[in-house]
């Protein structure tokens, strides 16, 4: 038997307004309401503050705010792939205490749009590590502050940390994907020996392969935004 839709189904198809039509961008407004809805619940665990789910209610949510707004999707992207990473990891603490901002969007959450190559090199001082990369490009990257789900390789050891934008050494530099992609923030990113503790490590290589249904099913937006802007 398939399973009943979620709840939030009805969320993300309202009446197009006369300006925005199906694969088209939007402005703030349209980012607005997606923050308020309950859509970055979607698949994700009700013991964890989420609406339960599966990957298949994600996709074809993420295929639903494609075809209204690419920018939202490019936002919800980010929030909701950051979110995963932080429903799968093993370290409990980081979870209990961001999952909830993450999930009410009182914090933005980001991670390079680009997860194929492990491009921040690490560097063990003793006491934490030194991060260094240039040019990771990333969408909701907001000025007021932001997670960062960064994929680190130092030496034999690779994996996901999570970073503050707020960090020393942490710079953002606002960039243009294409056309109409301002309003969901897009960034470079460029990393000066930020530094990151070990109690922030949120997985190795294992946590790649928990992640990748809902990686997947968020996956089709990459499909759409090829339609309208440069390969990133």
């Amino acid at each position: 038997m398939p399973s009943p839709p979620t709840p939030i189904a009805s969320a993300l198809s309202p009446t197009p307004s006369s300006h925005t039509s199906p694969s088209t961008f939007c402005d703030p407004v349209d980012l607005h309401h997606l923050k308020r809805s309950a859509a970055i619940r979607c698949a994700v665990p009700t013991q964890l503050g989420g609406l339960g789910g599966d990957v298949a209610d994600l996709s074809a949510l993420m295929e639903a705010l494609c075809r209204q707004s690419l920018s939202a999707a490019l936002l919800f992207w980010s929030q909701r792939l950051a979110i995963e990473f932080l429903v799968q990891t093993g370290n409990v603490a980081v979870r209990e205490h961001l999952l909830p901002d993450l999930l009410t969007f009182q914090r933005a959450a980001s991670l390079p749009l680009s997860l194929n190559q492990r491009t921040i090199q690490a560097r063990d001082t003793g006491r934490g590590w030194q991060l260094s990369a240039q040019g990771l490009l990333a969408a909701h990257a907001t000025p007021a502050g932001f997670s960062f789900v960064a994929p680190i390789e130092a030496g034999d050891l690779c994996g996901w940390g999570l970073l503050r934008s707020e960090e020393d050494g942490f710079d953002v530099h606002p960039q243009s994907l294409g056309a109409g992609t301002a309003p969901a923030d897009t960034a470079r990113i460029d990393l000066r020996q930020v530094f990151f503790r070990e109690d922030e490590w949120l997985g190795g290589p294992e946590l790649d392969q928990t992640v990748h249904p809902v990686r997947r099913a968020l996956g089709r937006l990459g499909l759409h935004l090829a339609q309208h802007m440069a390969p990133i």
